[in-house]
């Protein structure tokens, strides 16, 4: 039995470390000091998806097909549109006092999850 504790009590709490390096601070920090941890990454992910965007947009203008730009500018439209309505829509349902930070942090999964789905697209 101590052999098996002292083989999986190390996994436990490496385990438990990486999924608390995850969040931007433990439960029972306040706003304040969520926001604060928090604000690096919206803000990288924000940034990497204008910048993916950027690069699609300018990719679509080159195309030989006339409506490439205008159809992949809808569709940023609407993919804003569904992020904005998905992530408001959560931070009502579930927000609480915590509204602004769900909402944010919905934005921030939404985001990447548009990035690992248009790394395949462009030249």
């Amino acid at each position: 039995m101590r052999i098996f504790a002292s083989l999986v009590i190390p996994f436990i709490l490496v385990s438990l470390s990486a999924s608390a390096a995850d969040a931007p601070c433990t439960v029972t920090c306040s706003q304040a000091e969520y926001y604060e941890a928090a604000m690096p990454k919206w803000e990288k992910v924000r940034n990497d998806v204008e910048k993916r965007w950027a690069f699609l947009l300018q990719q679509a203008g080159q195309e030989p097909n006339p409506t490439s730009l205008k159809d992949l500018q809808a569709a940023r439209s609407s993919w804003e549109n569904y992020r904005d309505s998905f992530c408001e829509s959560v931070s009502r349902t579930y927000g609480g006092a915590w509204a602004s930070s769900h909402e944010a942090d919905c934005r921030t999964r939404v985001g990447e999850d548009f990035l690992k789905s248009s790394s395949g697209y462009g030249w």
